[in-house]
């Protein structure tokens, strides 16, 4: 089967598209396709729109915990880099993705997740439930995709050698969620030192029931 975007007038969504930095480089490859970026932060849209401008490419607002703003099974692919962690409801999202998703559409994108010792794993993901996040371990990501109706076609996990925070050095490297796990990690008695954060990149196609 060809990709998803090599076809005749595909559709591509760019979920949390930030500044359109992935937007974009759609826009270039698939100079035929229609794009469509949002994001919450309208500093964001502008920005994208600013790096996108002169190519067919939509950006718009939109809050995605609620409703993708797409028709029914009209996207043949849908990125989303970075933002499954931060979705109040992630299997209402995925079902989202996939009510968007035409049949054999493909879903791309990177997910933070967690790996280390289980006792410490287990902390960090009950403390980020607790505040809004989803950190799974790796093969926690891969359940949760079979079970909201994809088959994945490839999972890479990429893990920092940035464990806890170890100096000024790698707090700089550890964002915001990051840093606010590790102090109530610690103050829960565990050991950041024992868990690696990371991405997980991968490719899934929507399954048919």
């Amino acid at each position: 089967a060809k990709p998803s975007l090599e076809k005749p007038s595909p559709l591509a969504l760019d979920l949390a598209c930030d500044t359109g930095l992935i937007a974009s480089a759609l826009a270039r490859k698939y100079p035929h396709a229609e794009i469509r970026g949002f994001d919450l932060n309208p500093a964001y849209v502008d920005a994208a729109r600013a790096r996108c401008a002169g190519g067919k490419v939509t950006l718009a607002e939109a809050d995605l915990a609620e409703r993708i703003p797409c028709e029914d099974e009209s996207c043949d692919l849908i990125a989303a880099f970075d933002i499954l962690h931060c979705m109040p409801d992630s299997e209402r999202f995925l079902a989202e993705v996939r009510r968007c998703l035409r049949e054999g559409g493909r879903f791309v994108g990177a997910f933070r997740c967690i790996d280390g010792e289980d006792d410490d794993c287990a902390l960090y993901a009950d403390l980020a439930a607790e505040r809004g996040y989803l950190l799974l371990p790796f093969f926690g990501i891969c359940e949760l995709l079979a079970t909201s109706g994809f088959v994945v076609e490839y999972m890479t996990p990429k893990f920092e050698a940035i464990p806890g925070i170890t100096g000024k050095a790698a707090e700089k490297m550890l964002d915001p969620v990051w840093r606010e796990l590790n102090a109530a990690v610690s103050a829960e008695g565990g050991q950041p030192e024992n868990v690696s954060h990371g991405f997980v990149r991968m490719a899934a196609r929507r399954q048919t029931v």
